[in-house]
């Protein structure tokens, strides 16, 4: 599924010729209001930057919170 999601969003940038900026938080959250097991989401993470055809710029890994600069024209 991530992968499918980070293609799509690479199609939406040509599709638009826009960039793509993307951020998505990392690590698992506990849902509190519920007692039993595996209540809770994990994240992807992988925060990244497409350019206008799709060309990757910048790609945060899905473990490690952590501010990116991309430079766009």
């Amino acid at each position: 599924m991530l992968d499918a999601w980070i293609t799509v969003q690479g199609v939406h940038a040509i599709a638009n010729g826009l960039p793509v900026l993307v951020a998505n938080r990392c690590g698992y959250c506990a849902f509190p209001a519920r007692n039993y097991e595996n209540s809770g989401i994990n994240f992807w993470g992988n925060s990244f930057v497409y350019d206008p055809q799709a060309e990757l710029l910048i790609c945060a890994d899905a473990q490690t919170e952590s501010a990116y600069i991309a430079e766009l024209d």
